[in-house]
């Protein structure tokens, strides 16, 4: 999912005349039994981070999570 997300990103972010656009996205990953809702929740938490560092980049939900924990959830 991230490769499609930063080819998706980069070639959108190519200029085009005038304007240049960026992508910023979120990735979440669903485990086992895991609701819907808090795979949502968890890449918005991870598309609000992209934002948050500049714009026009990939963040995944678990990225957050090591740089609060210092872990990784597997």
């Amino acid at each position: 999912a991230r490769d499609v997300a930063e080819e998706i990103r980069a070639r959108v972010g190519s200029p085009a005349g005038s304007m240049t656009l960026t992508v910023s996205a979120g990735l979440a990953t669903a485990r086992g039994d895991a609701e819907i809702s808090g795979i949502v929740a968890a890449a918005d938490r991870a598309l609000y981070a992209a934002k948050r560092a500049g714009r026009n980049r990939v963040v995944a939900s678990r990225e957050i999570d090591r740089e609060q924990t210092g872990r990784v959830e597997a």
